[in-house]
């Protein structure tokens, strides 16, 4: 994920003094990349997703402009066959 980053234009420009945690930057984009969660054993997923706003309350009324999927459906591990 890290050379995918990099590839992308982000650089690492922070490190947790404690865990693998990594902050990514580009501009105003920030990409913490957590090398001790459950998904990074298995490849790369996004665990959260944030977005910062000069009027919180205005943003939050607001009506969705896409219909992402559920979080309990995209959050579910794939079933063994």
């Amino acid at each position: 994920m890290a050379r995918t980053l990099a590839a992308t234009g982000f650089a690492h420009v922070g490190q947790h003094r404690s865990k693998p945690v990594q902050l990514w930057r580009q501009g105003d984009a920030r990409v913490l990349l957590n090398a001790a969660a459950p998904a990074a054993a298995a490849g790369a997923a996004i665990g959260a997703f944030a977005v910062e706003t000069a009027d919180p309350g205005r943003a939050a009324s607001a009506p969705p402009r896409c219909s992402p999927p559920s979080c309990r459906a995209a959050a579910a591990p794939p079933r063994p066959t």
